[in-house]
């Protein structure tokens, strides 16, 4: 059995310094943060593997250095919170810098039709995807009263006969239905999950907790750039 010891580092954020602790194995080929990580191999590797990243809703360039994916609902008073407190912040404190993902895990009663409706958007353009997504969790509350997502939908830049149809037959059922497939492969079971190039949140992060983790993965990719 490894022997660990406490290591403590200094984070650097502009002005701000904070302490950073974790725990390493003697050999140096562990450490112990919120788990356990083996240094000889990239831990989320194979996380990033299962992750589908083409043809799916996306804000920011592809070429980012962090790509942030999210597995949420639409219903999920958490997942709202995370909409309104981070998601746009987070964008606009790392613009350019990172990619932003959303992904469909419907797991509260009447969270499909939201994710189907979503999907609906994304199969006409990603633009009418954002706009909906915006739309449904600004009415969160409002989301299980019948026809209301088609009046949501209302002024969006689509074909509203072709969404309509769309949603009247599920026709987007099987792209949630893969979000839900790849959430779960990668061990998924609640929401909001997120995975920042692969390193997985598990629940509702503070905004300063989030930001530590993106701005951790974009010094690890820039330093791993440059090699």
């Amino acid at each position: 059995t490894n022997e660990f010891r406490t290591v403590t580092l200094e984070v650097r954020q502009g002005e701000q310094v904070r302490p950073f602790l974790f725990y390493a194995s003697a050999d140096g080929t562990k450490i112990l943060v919120d788990q356990l990580y083996d240094l000889s191999q990239d831990p989320f590797a194979g996380n990033r593997a299962r992750i589908r990243l083409v043809n799916v809703p996306s804000q920011g360039p592809a070429s980012a250095l962090a790509t942030i994916v999210v597995y949420s609902d639409y219903t999920c008073p958490f997942c709202e919170r995370f909409f309104h407190t981070l998601e746009k912040p987070t964008l606009e404190r790392y613009a350019g810098r990172v990619r932003y993902i959303y992904k469909h895990f419907p797991v509260r009663p009447g969270a499909l039709e939201a994710a189907v409706a979503a999907a609906c958007a994304f199969r006409q353009s990603n633009e009418a995807f954002w706009g909906l997504h915006q739309r449904l969790f600004q009415n969160r509350p409002r989301l299980a009263e019948k026809g209301f997502v088609v009046e949501l939908a209302r002024g969006l830049p689509l074909d509203a006969q072709k969404f309509e149809g769309c949603l009247e037959r599920r026709e987007s059922l099987p792209d949630v239905q893969r979000d839900v497939a790849e959430a779960k492969s990668l061990g998924v079971e609640g929401t909001p999950t997120l995975f920042i190039n692969g390193r997985p949140k598990v629940g509702l992060p503070t905004r300063e907790r989030f930001w530590e983790i993106v701005g951790e993965e974009l010094a690890l990719a820039n330093s791993t750039d440059k090699k």
